[in-house]
């Protein structure tokens, strides 16, 4: 009888054994990773660019349902086409003039045939996004640091993130509002030289 059994298994596909990549597992709750020491010289925070940036003009994607295509300022004729996917939580016309956090030093990429260069950052919890907003007084192109750590020469970002170290990947689950809605880093404020980054979405996950 056994024989019989191990025969029968065996002719299972070898796929029905393996595990299946594009399945994604959700546990019944989510927290934040404990914050690890930061080194003020060497933490992988400092090798992103953060700006804060004002959108100056925002269309739906010709080809995306769930994209926007946004213009934005990072001051010094320094513009940007970015492409996010907010589409469902913002109208383009209610993003002109808003001023926005922007990863400005992702590598070029093309989304639904449109070039995008850089990322807006964002709050998500229960199914709501939120932008994060810097302060109204904020300098578009202002430098966006981590209040608690250097913001000097010693910090230069990197030109431009190697998508294969995946730099930003390492960094982003310490991202977080706080209960106040205060944009942080392992604990620290983001913020420029005006104020603190805020949020409409507290203890939210930023990305």
């Amino acid at each position: 009888m056994s024989a019989i059994v191990c025969r029968r298994i065996s002719l299972l596909p070898r796929s029905a054994f393996r595990p299946q990549a594009h399945i994604r597992v959700f546990t019944t709750a989510s927290k934040a990773p404990t914050p690890a020491p930061s080194n003020p010289t060497t933490d992988a925070i400092h090798r992103i660019s953060l700006r804060t940036g004002l959108i100056t003009h925002c269309t739906p994607h010709p080809d995306a349902d769930k994209l926007l295509v946004s213009t934005i300022s990072l001051g010094a004729e320094n513009t940007r086409t970015i492409v996010s996917g907010i589409r469902k939580w913002y109208h383009p016309d209610d993003l002109m003039g808003t001023k926005v956090v922007v990863v400005e030093n992702l590598k070029k990429a093309k989304l639904r045939g449109v070039e995008s260069h850089g990322m807006l950052l964002a709050a998500s919890k229960d199914e709501m996004v939120q932008l994060l907003r810097p302060a109204e007084e904020s300098v578009v192109g202002d430098r966006i640091f981590i209040d608690g750590l250097p913001n000097d020469t010693n910090t230069v970002p990197d030109p431009t993130l190697n998508p294969k170290r995946k730099v930003f990947e390492s960094v982003q689950p310490y991202l977080r509002t706080d209960r106040d809605g205060i944009a942080t880093y392992k604990n620290m404020k983001l913020r420029n030289t005006t104020g603190v980054v805020t949020c409409a979405l507290p203890d939210a996950e930023i990305s």
